[in-house]
């Protein structure tokens, strides 16, 4: 019963958002759906936090994946996007790549960093986390130390390449 109400409920909130979607926009790439917040968006996913967290993974991905270039106003959507599914769902590894590898080369990479930094707390067994960190350290931050000591953190799971 709990867990009917709680598909429910989460059923709801994706119909609210896309009626909003599409009653305040002439067209899809002029307005951007609203995001809750986390808060919100926690309370009322119930036990469904990793299904909402994957439907706005999926959101994120329409507009990147859209026939135009994203619109600086599309990425900061997306960053917002993305810090509400990893608020959902920690454990949830796709997010931190979209940032990574994504959302880093749109001018995010302070953000992304700041993302990653968070998923190492969450994701401690998996070696692309410190990867991508030190990446993005070497990279864009030109700082090879910092990157370095990711990178070496990265070399100690079995899985590594």
């Amino acid at each position: 019963m709990r867990q009917g109400i709680g598909l429910l409920l989460l059923v709801l909130l994706m119909s609210i958002t896309c009626w909003l979607h599409l009653h305040t926009s002439a067209t899809m790439s002029e307005a951007l759906p609203p995001l809750p917040k986390p808060e919100v968006a926690k309370l009322s996913a119930l036990e469904f936090k990793p299904l909402l967290a994957d439907y706005y993974l999926v959101k994120v991905a329409q507009i990147y994946g859209g026939k135009t270039i994203p619109a600086p106003a599309q990425i900061d959507w997306m960053t917002k996007a993305i810090t509400l599914s990893v608020e959902l769902d920690p454990y949830y590894l796709e997010p931190y790549y979209f940032a990574a590898n994504v959302l880093s080369w749109n001018g995010k990479v302070d953000w992304s960093i700041s993302l990653l930094k968070k998923g190492l707390k969450y994701l401690k067994g998996d070696w692309r986390i410190p990867f991508y960190l030190g990446f993005l350290f070497f990279y864009f931050k030109k700082k090879p130390i910092e990157g370095a000591k990711y990178l070496g953190m990265a070399t100690h799971f079995p899985e590594a390449p």
